[in-house]
C-alpha cells in the first residue's frame, strides 16, 4: 500500500480518537519510528495534558502561547527528541 493509501487508513480508523493520537497515526503510517515526525507526535500522544511539564523535563523552554504554538512547539522540542 502506498504512504498515502497508509496514512488515509490511519485517519479512518482513528475516528473518535484525541487530535493527537490521529497525529500519531499518521506518523506511524508514514514515518519510520527514528524520523523527527514520529518522534514529536509520540512525544505529544505520552504527554497530553502536560506539554508546558514535558518541556521542561527535556530542558526546553515552553513557548508562550499566541500565534502559530505548534509550529513553535515542534521546532522547540523535536532536537531534543531521540529514539529510544
Amino acid at each position: 500500500m502506498s504512504t498515502v493509501g497508509k496514512v488515509a487508513a490511519a485517519m479512518i480508523e482513528s475516528v473518535g480518537k484525541t487530535k493527537a493520537e490521529l497525529m500519531l497515526a499518521m506518523a506511524e503510517a508514514a514515518y519510520s519510528v527514528e524520523h523527527s515526525e514520529f518522534l514529536f507526535a509520540e512525544w505529544m500522544v505520552l504527554n497530553s495534558g502536560r506539554i508546558r511539564e514535558a518541556c521542561i523535563e527535556l530542558g526546553v523552554e515552553p513557548p508562550p502561547e499566541g500565534p502559530n504554538l505548534f509550529r513553535r512547539l515542534k521546532e522547540a522540542v523535536t532536537p531534543e527528541l531521540r529514539p529510544e
